[in-house]
């Protein structure tokens, strides 16, 4: 399958509503605590903003005349402090690949977009993230060269996530 890579246009806010589906269902089925339902509409409304705001690259692949896929990625700065030297990467927000298009190297072509943008971006590297469940995409970033360099822990502690005083901090 021969994968061509393009910038995406605000045309393509349709395209990437569609796509994002692959990518956010499994986060519902594994985490429907954290993770609504897909909602097409305020997907295709996200993805408007996201076309609309220059600080975003996004990339469409296509292969047999037909999107299927995307990365999105933003420019991060960390200024230097006492503590860390100041940084500047481009951060992939979504990685999205059609389910009939996966292991066909879509994935592989965005990430090569992406990582060939970084440096004209003054970028040093390129970062992402996915959640612990999702062992595939860690092997597929591992199989491309990407290292772990953060780990994430969580403990729940019994509060409901709507609670008006969740976030406050000291006592009443």
């Amino acid at each position: 399958m021969a994968v061509t890579v393009r910038r995406a246009s605000a045309d393509d806010a349709d395209v990437l509503a569609e796509l994002h589906r692959a990518l956010h269902e499994p986060h519902v089925r594994a985490m429907p605590q954290e993770y609504p339902p897909y909602d097409r509409a305020a997907t295709l409304e996200y993805y408007r903003g996201i076309l609309a705001d220059p600080s975003w690259l996004v990339w469409v692949a296509e292969a047999g005349g037909r999107p299927v896929g995307f990365l999105g990625a933003a420019v991060q700065q960390r200024p230097e402090s006492p503590f860390t030297l100041g940084l500047r990467v481009l951060y992939v927000h979504q990685l999205a690949v059609a389910d009939d298009a996966r292991g066909r190297g879509v994935g592989r072509a965005l990430l090569a977009a992406a990582e060939q943008a970084a440096p004209a971006l003054g970028c040093t590297e390129v970062r992402l993230d996915h959640r612990a469940f999702n062992e595939g995409a860690h092997r597929f970033y591992a199989s491309l060269g990407y290292t772990t360099h953060l780990v994430g822990m969580r403990k729940a502690t019994g509060g409901a996530p709507d609670d008006p005083s969740a976030g406050r901090s000291g006592g009443r």
